[in-house]
């Protein structure tokens, strides 16, 4: 979803290359320090780098110049493409031709899965076993979402999820609590309405953010059955009355006035940017922006859970839960001691504890972190995502890169105000020839 949600050096050209390695001669000091380790070194990822200052931009920045500094004879090429949804084009068809970099960011799941299946990606397992003070900070459940088989692809950087943020101080102004029901959830949005506050903050045009406030209904309202059934077990019933009807909830919402009008020509960024001016009260979105919300926003940002709808099968303590920022090494690699070197050092305790310092909730564990250098909203969203009663993962994850983009434009239509039946049974369509 995503959707992820992701970073790079500030020297970098957009969806391009640069050499980034160190040249001339080494000395004898250096050649000890990086193990024999040399020669170029291919790595892709996503990082929208617009904010030199964002945490994580200079989480990258710094770790990609400590690693050449300790592996001077690597000389590291680095592809960036800011933008998330073209990344995942730019990935999925690069690695299907057999051009992946060395190294390369990847979604997890069913996102994973099309790579592993076209042997694509090296399995880790060896890699882990020979680095037993690595493998003990790497979470089991962490790696589940990245295993096929007896194998795991890829480390997963991130432990993420998907919440409601909202401005404390809005809401105290106005004399809001957080809702605790869906009947609560629409008065408060209906008070800020009446003072001219926009309650809800929509970046749509970017395809997969509607589908968030889309899936919490659909867990409140039908539990979690059906989505294993459509979205796990990929059986094809997305005509079945439960996705239209949920879409029908979701524009009640819509006509509401919850979100903005222009959601579907609002972008993603953009659209985070007005919350934490204080443009709008609310914002469904992942915690990957959490250190942004934070530098923006301090104590005044807060998050809460979608609550229930009345008569509803689900829980509101069941989360939009996932681990993100997966890391893989290509089976194709022609440099694996350096690939691995640099694995290793996107994930040494040190730059891990490093990053979860800077406000990321990391996907390690383990780690030696100063609790009292972490605001205390991290650790709240932690527990929560921890004790979550029901995990249930970003559909657009496990359907994989193809339905998984087709149901985002699914929801996208629902915003739109199309009928949700014809969308959900347009969808089907498309499943049943992919899947049967």
């Amino acid at each position: 979803m995503k959707k992820t949600v992701i970073f790079l050096l500030c020297l970098l050209i957009s969806a391009g290359f640069i050499f980034a390695g160190g040249g001339g001669q080494q000395s004898s000091g250096a050649a000890a320090a990086s193990g024999g380790v040399s020669g170029p070194l291919t790595f892709w990822y996503s990082v929208n780098e617009a904010n030199q200052n964002d945490p994580e931009v200079v989480w990258w920045r710094d770790t990609i110049r400590m690693f050449q500094d300790k592996y001077p004879n690597v000389k590291l090429q680095i592809g960036n493409t800011p933008d998330g949804q073209q990344y995942l084009t730019k990935i999925t068809t690069e690695v299907a031709a057999g051009n992946a970099p060395d190294v390369f960011q990847t979604w997890l799941t069913g996102r994973l899965e099309p790579f592993v299946k076209a042997g694509r990606v090296q399995p880790l397992n060896s890699f882990l076993d020979a680095r037993p003070d690595l493998k003990k900070t790497i979470s089991p459940v962490a790696l589940s979402f990245s295993t096929f088989g007896n194998n795991y692809y890829a480390l997963p950087m991130q432990k993420s999820g998907e919440v409601v943020f909202y401005n404390k101080k809005i809401f105290a102004d106005n004399n809001l609590s957080v809702p605790k029901s869906y009947d609560e959830f629409m008065n408060a949005c209906n008070t800020l309405k009446a003072k001219g506050i926009l309650p809800v903050v929509m970046g749509n045009l970017d395809v997969w953010p509607g589908a968030v406030p889309y899936m919490m209904l659909f867990n409140r309202m039908n539990g979690n059955a059906l989505y294993e059934e459509v979205c796990l077990n990929k059986n094809a019933k997305f005509d079945d009355p439960a996705f239209a009807n949920t879409g029908k909830k979701l524009q009640e919402m819509i006509q509401a006035g919850v979100f903005n009008s222009t959601a579907n020509a609002t972008r993603y960024d953009d659209a985070g940017s007005q919350f934490t001016s204080g443009k709008a009260a609310m914002i469904f979105d992942g915690l990957w922006v959490l250190s942004n919300f934070l530098d923006k926003l301090g104590n005044d940002l807060g998050f809460f859970n979608f609550p229930m709808v009345a008569g509803g099968k689900g829980s509101a303590n069941d989360y939009v839960v996932n681990y993100d920022a997966g890391f893989a090494i290509s089976s194709a690699s022609k440099n694996v001691p350096a690939a691995q070197a640099f694995l290793e050092f996107l994930f040494s305790t040190e730059r891990q504890v490093n990053l979860a310092e800077r406000g990321k909730l990391v996907g390690s564990i383990n780690l030696p972190i100063d609790q009292s250098k972490l605001p205390p909203i991290m650790a709240d969203i932690s527990t929560a995502i921890d004790n979550a009663s029901y995990g249930f993962n970003a559909w657009d994850n496990p359907l994989g890169p193809n339905i998984g983009t087709e149901f985002n434009l699914a929801v996208q239509r629902l915003f739109a105000m199309e009928d949700p039946v014809k969308v959900f049974q347009d969808l089907n369509k498309l499943v049943k020839i992919e899947w049967e």
